[in-house]
């Protein structure tokens, strides 16, 4: 019986070694389970502090946002995820019904921007003019989404028509800007900086240069070979259009890169493709601007 009550005592001690249940045994183990878990807190923070697109918002921000950490743009309007008001293309839109006639017939189209990208552009500060090919891109890009619909429109249009000519569906384009307000100097809501295209829409005026500007981002958009003319006297800047492409056209026109680039006045209604207005037949000098 000693024996056996010893073997039974020994057991016991031995199952209390293996089963250690004192302060020390548990401070060991809940010390690593506490430093995994501050581990895992820290890369999470490090985590949501990251910008993997580096469009200006952290991960964080992009998932209060709802927005992409993968993409600048989220909603693909050509605004930046950190300047959009609405960054999921949620918001009312601006719009403008254009009417004008071309080839003996009444066109109609309504353009709109959504309000996100209409507050973009009037915040959006104008790049120091130098009237050169690094100035006048930023206003005709790829990815205004305004411009993108509009010109689907358009080409609708020139579908629809099956008879035009190539300089027909050059002018119906032209002939719709040429409609607007020109805006000689600073009015009532016009100032002289440059406009990008969808606010010379929106405004229903602008300079030469805002017109240009539109024509140029819409023909851009379908694909015509198009370019901006600077025309100068005597050294000044001093009026601007459009080039198209062309064979055989009467006119007045340029060479660049081995192609034939035919002036289109884009301020007054009439004018016709090669016609270069009458007060700039003189001294004039013409530059022309890739975009």
């Amino acid at each position: 019986m000693v024996i056996l009550a010893a073997a039974i005592v020994g057991g016991f001690y031995i199952y209390l070694d293996q089963t250690d249940t004192t302060n020390e045994g548990l401070v060991n183990e809940g010390g690593l389970e506490d430093k995994n878990k501050i581990d895992e807190a820290r890369e999470k923070a490090l985590a949501l502090n990251t910008d993997s697109d580096g469009d200006g918002l952290t991960l964080a921000q992009e998932q209060r946002l709802g927005t992409s950490d993968n993409n600048t743009d989220s909603d693909d309007d050509g605004v930046p995820d950190n300047a959009d008001i609405a960054p999921l293309g949620i918001g009312r839109k601006v719009s403008k019904t254009l009417n004008w006639e071309h080839k003996g017939k009444k066109h109609s189209v309504e353009a709109y921007l959504p309000i996100d990208v209409s507050d973009y552009y009037e915040k959006k500060t104008r790049p120091e003019h130098t009237f050169d090919s690094p100035y006048y891109l930023p206003f005709i890009h790829s990815k205004d989404i305004g411009i993108e619909r509009l010109a689907a429109e358009l080409k609708t249009i020139i579908d629809d028509n099956g008879s035009w000519d190539y300089y027909d569906e050059v002018m119906l384009i032209v002939s719709m800007v040429q409609q607007m307000g020109y805006a000689k100097s600073a009015i009532a809501g016009f100032d002289l900086t440059t406009k990008y295209p969808m606010q010379t829409i929106i405004t229903s005026r602008g300079d030469c240069e805002d017109t240009t500007v539109l024509a140029a981002a819409l023909l851009k958009k379908l694909e015509y070979d198009v370019k901006l003319v600077q025309l100068e006297i005597d050294g000044r800047k001093s009026h601007i259009g459009i080039g198209v492409w062309a064979n055989g056209v009467k006119g007045t026109s340029w060479e660049k890169g081995g192609r034939t680039f035919y002036y289109v006045e884009t301020t007054t209604p009439g004018h016709q493709f090669g016609e270069l207005p009458f007060e700039w037949h003189e001294g004039v000098k013409a530059i022309l601007i890739d975009i």
